[in-house]
């Protein structure tokens, strides 16, 4: 499992621990759900980018060291849980992190800046009324339009 997926699953475990202590704590109802429906969403995050991840070439495969005595020891919860992939048990081959190819991005672009104020008044219209919602629809479709043509010139 690459670091990447075990920052997102030590949150999930992090959020799961301190759902329970709120209960104990507040037996607030709203709270607690909230704090462990994001451990489930964080979760099922990690769950699906697992499964996603996968190696795109042979290149990508880094070999891995065989794991020693501690480690062995503490089995999944030092795979799972581990700060780097040294840690990780077993001498099988494991993904690079994410592995992703390069591709070409814009440098610089205002159309993100311009989406968000297309969102902002989107948003504010919703609290001030149906007069914003036609500046930013307008704005959000000339600003996806730019971003899109953008990225495929």
């Amino acid at each position: 499992m690459v670091e990447e997926l075990r920052f997102f699953l030590r949150i999930a475990v992090y959020l799961v621990v301190i759902g329970t202590i709120y209960w104990f704590v507040s037996y607030e109802v709203a709270g607690t759900l909230l704090l462990l429906f994001g451990a489930v969403a964080t979760g099922f995050f990690v769950v699906a980018a697992r499964i996603s991840f996968q190696p795109k070439t042979p290149e990508d495969l880094v070999p891995r060291p065989p794991s020693s005595g501690l480690h062995r020891m503490t089995g999944v919860f030092g795979r799972y849980f581990a700060f780097d992939d040294e840690n990780a048990a077993g001498g099988e081959p494991t993904e690079a992190p994410l592995a992703l190819e390069e591709e070409g991005f814009p440098e610089s672009s205002i159309w993100p800046l311009a989406a968000a104020l297309a969102a902002l008044l989107l948003g504010l219209g919703l609290v001030f009324g149906p007069w914003l919602w036609i500046p930013g629809l307008a704005l959000g479709a000339s600003s996806m339009w730019g971003w899109l043509t953008q990225l495929t010139a």
